[in-house]
């Protein structure tokens, strides 16, 4: 069975170091990714939000929603989960914000950096 291609996920565990700092070996496999697997592309996100609807939708439909309203719920909380990752992610790991370009901002949420809530999510993410 042929392997598939790396996401990047793994290779950027394999490299992040206990203090969210980047190992100076880096993995060959982000040596194309500028965000070294900390940042979702809007390739990575059209998969995601794929994966999560055809998991979504049967749940939904037999809560009642409608097509429409799951189809808005989906790309609603597809697009804030993107844009709080893309604000916090590859900052703790102190890379640059992802361009608009790349996927969704990074600056899109800024304002959350300096929250309780990114506290959680960095002590959270420490433990991942």
């Amino acid at each position: 069975i042929k392997a598939m291609k790396s996401s990047g996920h793994v290779e950027h565990h394999k490299e992040t170091l206990d203090d969210m700092s980047l190992d100076i070996k880096p993995d060959p496999i982000l040596d194309n990714d500028p965000f070294r697997g900390t940042a979702f592309s809007w390739s990575v996100s059209a998969v995601m939000t794929f994966e999560i609807a055809i998991q979504s939708y049967p749940w939904l439909w037999l809560c009642g929603w409608s097509f429409k309203a799951s189809t808005i719920a989906l790309f609603v909380a597809m697009f804030l989960h993107a844009a709080i990752w893309q604000t916090l992610h590859p900052d703790m790991h102190e890379l640059p914000d992802p361009p608009i370009t790349y996927g969704v901002p990074g600056w899109s949420m800024k304002f959350l950096r300096k929250t309780g809530y990114f506290k959680f999510l960095y002590m959270n993410h420490e433990g991942h």
